[in-house]
Order: C-alpha cells, then sequence, then structure tokens
C-alpha cells in the first residue's frame, strides 16, 4: 500500500482474482524439453501440477493467397494469474483442460499488463 491506497499491481491482482472465481477452471501446466529433429517430451524434473486459468478464443483475420479474401479463425488461448505458475510457460509446453481432457501447445505467451499472462495455444487433440 501506498498512502493508504493499493498499488495497481494489487488492484489488478484482485480483479483477476475475482475473474478466476467466476470464470477460470482446471487445467494441467506439462513442461516439456525439446530437442533438435525430435518431437517435445514431457519433463521429468518439472513435473506437471494444475492450476487455475480462462480459456479463451480470439477471432483474427487469416489472408488467403493473393487476393483480399480472408477467413476468421478462433485462436484458442488461456489467461493465467501469474502467482498460480510453478515454471515460466515456454514455447512448446503443454495444457491439458480437465473438463474436456483436451491437450493444448503453447505457440507464444505474453505478460498481460502486470498481474497476468496471456498464453496462444494450438489444440492437439485427445491423448491418451
Amino acid at each position: 500500500m501506498f498512502f493508504g491506497r493499493k498499488s495497481f499491481a494489487e488492484i489488478e491482482s484482485e480483479a483477476h482474482a475475482e475473474l478466476d472465481d467466476a470464470y477460470a477452471e482446471m487445467w494441467t501446466h506439462i513442461k516439456t524439453v525439446s530437442r533438435p529433429n525430435y518431437p517435445s517430451a514431457p519433463d521429468r524434473k518439472r513435473p506437471a501440477y494444475m492450476l487455475l486459468a480462462k480459456f479463451t478464443r480470439e477471432p483474427r483475420g487469416v489472408k488467403i493467397g493473393l487476393e483480399e479474401s480472408s477467413v476468421s479463425s478462433n485462436d484458442p488461448g488461456i489467461v493465467i494469474q501469474a502467482c498460480n505458475l510453478k515454471y515460466p510457460v515456454d514455447r512448446g509446453d503443454r495444457f491439458q483442460r480437465c473438463a474436456t481432457g483436451d491437450f493444448y501447445e503453447v505457440t507464444n505467451s505474453n505478460h498481460d499488463t502486470v498481474s497476468g499472462i496471456i498464453v496462444d495455444l494450438v489444440q492437439l487433440g485427445l491423448q491418451e
């Protein structure tokens, strides 16, 4: 607190917590290791763990060919409160949506203002 007022980071963290209470669901974060010319594999040194995250589908325009025609695509993503992460999110990491069992792979991650992480995903499908 600064002069009896909350800082922007504290307010942002409280806002994320309230949104988590209303909209978040359980996900499993699976850290991976990758080697050249091999698919990524789960990292045995950093075990998978469960966390709360908010699922999103961001619409974006995609240009097709040389013409001006385009289609709309809904890219999956999640928003995670930074304090819920045990490990940093890296490209190639996997997330499993516990409610459906769907697997996703991280394509990109960025900070959302102060206390959140926006993670762009690509769906891998069900795995057993």
